[in-house]
């Protein structure tokens, strides 16, 4: 054996001084080490379940494979003392502690894949997260830029009638013939069109929950929020935004309003709902799982989230079952069974479109 080790590696050095490419499968621990220091050459193995002793059909460069003979021999009925012998014979050879590295270089080895595996894991769960924070984004601005095109189209038609107003009393103006209450009109409605400004303008003690009108914005709504002389509106139309306490005038509550119970959700509420990426169902009754399930995928439109995963685990199938049913029922997603790295037959992927 001595001799067939030195010959290997005769023949492995022959091999990288032609600058072959070559694929050389041995037990030699005289080519391992000889591939620990060469720059041409790369240990490589198939990695081992050493707690249960079997194959795990994972390849992986860069660490050399060790011997399990002692182990499985040991497992498999050889007597011990002829075991323990051979374990004092490596010893003594300097065997055992070459072994002992490499166990250890192979559990670091096996410890970085799964951090690895982790880590992409996170990562997509990070970027889904990043994307659906970009949806909330756009989705925040269009509804401000909404709102302030409605008050500039507000202002432009108050701006019109004002302009028509004052044409009017200019061409009345022009009129000789006027009669004196019809002077007395027209200077009425001089003066309210001098105060039209001025009427945007209140000068009221605002607190957190009074409801008030924003007449420069024709709008109403409740006062959710104070800071200085500005105040945090949340309007009847769902929307909130900051404006100042001047420009609001409080008023009664309609009555209508204050009975409709529960209020309309507003969307600064929808992007507070805390929605994970994925719901677990194990362990819950078919009809638990259900209700939950049809709760977590509205939550998750609420959202506007892209891809979810429901855990429903393996079992008796039931919860699988049940949990495909209602997917297939609905017209605004597509799933499928979890990928490797995503529970496989246990768990179900949702993507909505």
């Amino acid at each position: 054996p001595k001799e067939g080790e030195a010959l290997a590696l005769g023949l492995t050095k022959y091999l990288e001084e032609k600058k072959c490419l070559a694929f050389i499968s041995s037990h030699f621990e005289a080519l391992k080490e000889y591939a620990f220091l060469s720059k041409n050459l790369d240990n490589s193995s198939m990695l081992f379940d050493e707690e249960n002793l079997k194959p795990t059909y994972i390849f992986k460069q860069g660490t050399p494979g060790k011997s399990y003979a002692l182990s499985v021999a040991s497992r498999y009925g050889i007597k011990e003392e002829i075991v323990k012998t051979a374990r004092e014979y490596l010893t003594s050879k300097g065997q055992n502690e070459s072994d002992e590295l490499t166990s250890i270089l192979l559990k670091k080895i096996n410890e970085t894949s799964t951090l690895e595996k982790e880590l992409e894991n996170k990562n997509h769960i990070l970027e889904n997260e990043r994307k659906r924070l970009e949806v909330d984004k756009d989705n925040l601005l269009k509804k401000r830029d909404n709102l302030l095109k409605d008050v500039e189209e507000e202002k432009a038609k108050l701006i019109n009638k004002t302009k028509k107003e004052i044409d009017d009393i200019i061409k009345m103006l022009s009129n000789g013939d006027m009669k004196l209450h019809e002077v007395i009109e027209l200077k009425k409605r001089i003066d309210e069109l001098e105060n039209k400004e001025e009427m945007d303008d209140f000068d009221e003690e605002i607190n957190v929950g009074d409801y008030v009108s924003i007449p420069s914005l024709n709008m109403n709504g409740r006062v959710i929020a104070l800071k200085g002389k500005r105040a945090k509106i949340n309007s009847d139309s769902g929307f909130s935004f900051e404006v100042e306490t001047s420009k609001l005038h409080k008023i009664l509550e309609p009555e209508n309003k204050q009975k409709k119970l529960p209020q309309k959700r507003n969307y600064e509420d929808i992007i507070k709902v805390d929605v994970s990426l994925e719901c677990n169902i194990i362990g819950l009754h078919v009809e638990e799982a259900r209700h939950k399930l049809i709760k977590y995928l509205d939550d998750v439109r609420l959202k506007n989230l892209h891809q979810v995963r429901i855990i429903h685990g393996f079992g008796s199938g039931a919860l699988r079952k049940m949990t495909h049913e209602i997917l297939k029922a609905q017209n605004d997603l597509t799933y499928r069974l979890g990928g490797e790295y995503e529970g496989g037959a246990g768990a179900t992927v949702v993507i909505f479109k």
